[in-house]
């Protein structure tokens, strides 16, 4: 199969050369390259361009009139790959020598659409931060089971483990995702609404050096207890969040269709419906109670969230109430 990466870049001249560096080194080289600069004012140009003249295989390299932001710079860059397999690729870190030929091997049925693998957390300076991204991501053993039992598309309705750097998907479900919604992570939506139309594979090894550097648009921090603790005492939680996530939500229900078998359609019906109830948390904390203790019976803190972390959270944290009627 040929694959194509897709790059993204953005004022990238600190680690760029880097990453372009690690794809020379693979074990089983790309077909081609697509690069889609987003108005890099910096040196990044310069690099891509050095790197265009060098490269052993094809690179297409398109410069943004208008910024996209990382979304859609991401779609555009997606859609004009060729390969069989499109790896999403971020400017910033450093892939493992056997990447390609490792998950290109996943693809082994041609139910299985997409494959995504663990990655080594480092700092700006390459340093080893001593966990991997499925920790801090908290992509735990039952999630991870759930995965290879089919299962991809409930476990993703819980939240989102597929990290877009990681990603490698199939050529042929482009038609599915494109175009991706401005309100979406360009990862969680592409990972979502693959795992409802085949088979997500989870690879726990780290293919990829994920960078931490302060600037990450997300990032894969891995929170201490301490730092959990100082989060529950400081975060102001607003009500228009959990409204506008069961919309985007909605966005994937409407989007997959009839792809969505019945238990599917069950299970992201549920997801929306315990977003809409924890929107209607007040800001005094005993009123509550009753929403908290409904939805943790129901078991939709642990089907759709973090389980008995998320319902203790609603309780402590300091929402936000909104105006019902103006939101409409």
């Amino acid at each position: 199969m040929k694959c194509s990466v897709a790059l993204c870049t953005y004022n990238g001249e600190r680690y760029i050369a880097e990453q372009l560096q690690s794809y020379l080194t693979q074990s089983v080289l790309p077909d081609e390259l697509i690069v889609c600069d987003d108005g890099s004012t910096d040196g990044t140009i310069d690099i891509v361009q050095e790197f265009v003249r060098q490269a052993p295989f094809r690179v297409g390299f398109f410069r943004n009139v208008v910024n996209l932001g990382s979304t859609k710079n991401f779609e555009k860059a997606a859609s004009l790959c060729c390969g069989d397999i499109i790896f999403l690729s971020d400017q910033d870190d450093v892939w493992s020598p056997g990447k390609i030929e490792a998950m290109v091997a996943a693809f082994d049925c041609s139910n299985i659409v997409a494959a995504f693998s663990n990655a080594r957390i480092i700092d700006g300076d390459n340093q080893d931060l001593g966990y991997d991204l499925w920790d801090a991501i908290h992509f735990d053993n039952q999630q991870q089971r759930m995965v290879r039992q089919g299962r991809s598309f409930e476990a993703l309705l819980r939240h989102n483990v597929v990290t877009g750097a990681t990603l490698a998907f199939r050529r042929s479900q482009l038609g599915a995702v494109l175009p991706i919604p401005c309100e979406w992570i360009h990862d969680a939506w592409i990972a979502l609404l693959l795992a409802a139309r085949g088979r997500l594979v989870a690879i726990n090894r780290p293919y990829i050096d994920y960078r931490q550097h302060g600037a990450n648009q997300v990032g894969a921090r891995k929170r201490s207890v301490v730092d959990r603790v100082n989060e529950i005492r400081t975060k102001r939680v607003l009500a228009r969040q959990y409204l506008d996530e069961s919309m985007r939500y909605r966005q994937a229900q409407q989007r997959l269709g009839s792809f969505l078998s019945a238990i599917q359609r069950s299970q992201i019906d549920e997801k929306i419906q315990h977003l809409e109830n924890r929107s209607g948390l007040r800001r005094r904390r005993l009123s509550r109670v009753p929403v908290v203790i409904k939805e943790a019976i129901s078991g939709r803190y642990r089907r759709c969230a973090y389980g008995w972390w998320s319902a203790a959270n609603d309780f402590i944290y300091e929402h936000v109430e909104i105006n019902r009627a103006s939101s409409v």
